[in-house]
């Protein structure tokens, strides 16, 4: 007869034995997971903290801008505040109103609009400048200058503006060059470029003064004729007259290229059409003048 009490015995060992062992290989894996997840080793450590500093080293220092930054003499403050107050005057609608008047009005909901503070005769009068574009079939603009008067009122220097556009493209300046002539009367050169489809565009080169008004003469013009109309250019004179390429060439040259005696920025702020009007506040024209008078980029 077998003894069973030794073979169970030996059974009992050999279960204790696989318990131990799996018991062992537990506490193993519980040891290698602790080890994955736990805190960053020293080098890691350090890594983080060199990161860390190199980034706060490259942090970009915060950029404020308000009234403290913003500082101008009273008397420009004043000119300024006349300006916004007078706000519905001088900002385009949009829609034709019922009485409608070219001089307040976009034409089509295609048109933009943008705003600058400046003082294009250098009388120390402001004025805020509006210069709007319309695209359709083709590109045009016009622009209009409000001044503010010794009475403190805003007047209106274009007179009858053109409701077809036909003016500089002051949208697309973000400076104006200057010149003064011999009466004492400063000159801002700008130019006009108009688009009309597949018939061709021109190019006329402008100065602009507000001494006594606003008033605009061309100087030179340079027209192309599409393939509709033969392909080709012809060039005209501040009067109208055609001259030749080279003819141009010298105007352009000595009444605009080389005119300039210095310029101004222009702090333009940016309108849309199709109702959304950004309403300047009086920060916004502040900046605005800083910018034309060098004070601020």
């Amino acid at each position: 007869m077998k003894d069973y009490r030794v073979l169970f015995a030996g059974i009992i060992i050999c279960s204790s034995l696989i318990t131990g062992c799996a018991a062992s290989a537990r506490e193993t894996d519980d040891t290698s997971d602790a080890a994955f997840h736990a805190s960053p080793t020293e080098d890691t450590a350090d890594m983080n903290l060199e990161l860390t500093a190199a980034t706060e080293q490259e942090t970009i220092p915060e950029i404020t801008t308000g009234p403290a930054e913003l500082t101008v003499s009273p008397d420009i403050s004043e000119q300024l505040n006349i300006i916004l107050e007078n706000y519905d005057a001088w900002v385009p609608k949009i829609e034709y109103p019922e009485d409608y008047d070219p001089a307040f009005v976009c034409v089509t909901y295609n048109c933009d609009a943008y705003y600058a503070v400046t003082d294009l005769d250098g009388d120390g009068q402001l004025e805020i400048t509006v210069s709007e574009y319309d695209r359709g079939s083709g590109v045009f603009s016009r622009f209009l200058v409000y001044e503010v008067t010794g009475e403190g009122d805003l007047l209106l220097l274009n007179g009858e503006p053109d409701p077809a556009f036909d003016m500089p493209d002051l949208f697309e300046m973000n400076a104006v060059s200057f010149y003064t002539d011999e009466d004492g009367v400063r000159w801002n050169l700008a130019s006009d470029y108009e688009a009309n489809g597949r018939y061709g565009h021109r190019y006329v080169y402008q100065r602009i003064s507000t001494s006594d008004g606003l008033v605009i003469e061309n100087l030179c013009e340079k027209v192309y004729h599409g393939e509709s109309e033969g392909d080709y250019y012809s060039y005209y004179d501040g009067e109208g007259n055609e001259i030749t390429g080279e003819e141009f060439d010298q105007l352009y040259e000595s009444e605009y290229a080389s005119a300039a005696e210095g310029e101004n920025a222009l702090g333009w702020i940016r309108g849309s059409g199709n109702g959304d009007l950004l309403i300047p506040d009086i920060d916004m024209l502040t900046e605005s003048y800083l910018v034309f008078a060098g004070e601020q980029d």
